[in-house]
């Protein structure tokens, strides 16, 4: 049902429409997730710092779940022969509220992008999945039929 609402209000009503509801949605999602805790310690945070924090925290998540994040040239000092889960913990949190993984989008650009085996190829990858589950969630919740 929630499908069949999404597809008439797709084509009944504009692509600009659609667009503004899809990020009013997620707009919603990422205060209920960096906003709301904040306002329990007391602290507002501007609408601009959540929606920052939302795309790189996404980023950031497509990132650490690339193969060979241990491989990457600032790590290489560590000489990680297995998967280490503290330190893409780490890189996740760093790089998510630093901005730092909004290289990710960005990367797409480069031409070294992709060649084999590069990390930024499955962080690109990885970012297109999370794109269309995104996609695909917010159709099926946000449109869902009035009870």
């Amino acid at each position: 049902m929630s499908l069949i609402s999404f597809i008439q209000r797709f084509f009944s009503v504009g692509l600009g429409a659609m667009a503004s509801s899809f990020v009013g949605y997620y707009r919603m999602l990422a205060h209920a997730v960096f906003g709301v805790p904040a306002e329990l310690l007391g602290i507002t945070l501007p609408s601009s710092l959540i929606d920052f924090w939302a795309l790189s925290f996404v980023c950031a998540g497509a990132y650490v779940r690339a193969k060979n994040v241990e491989d990457a040239r600032a790590f290489r000092h560590l000489q990680l022969k297995k998967t280490s889960i503290k330190l893409r913990v780490a890189v996740f949190l760093i790089s998510g509220l630093t901005g730092l993984s909004l290289f990710i989008p960005l990367s797409a650009m480069s031409i070294y992008t992709y060649t084999e085996g590069d990390i930024t190829r499955d962080a690109l990858k990885n970012l297109l999945v999370i794109l269309v589950v995104v996609f695909g969630f917010f159709i099926f919740n946000a449109f869902s039929p009035s009870g």
